[in-house]
């Protein structure tokens, strides 16, 4: 039986297999735009623990200079909290 990191490990495997036969482009519309980053996440959303989230940065020639705040309705944030609480139990068993 694997483990979650084990798993976690297939599966990163995989996907990096699958993107190498992938065709990105990107135009030039994408340049001053805010990207979803995986940044150490606390306090945002109601979140108490510290986890890496891909929210909306805006990223700046020294890294991440700004996060953007989208207002999450009381349901929206509800299943924003249930998805980082459940990262959080992957997250939390990974040992480096």
């Amino acid at each position: 039986m694997s483990t979650v990191k084990e798993k976690l490990i297939e599966n990163l495997i995989e996907e990096d297999k699958i993107s190498q036969r992938k065709i990105t482009i990107v135009g030039t519309g994408a340049v001053g735009m805010a990207c979803a980053i995986c940044i150490l996440l606390k306090g945002l959303y109601g979140i108490k623990e510290e986890i890496f989230l891909s929210i909306p940065c805006v990223l700046g020639q020294n890294g991440v200079s700004d996060i953007v705040k989208v207002n999450l309705n009381s349901d929206e944030e509800a299943l924003f909290k249930k998805s980082a609480d459940t990262l959080w139990n992957v997250q939390k068993e990974l040992v480096f």
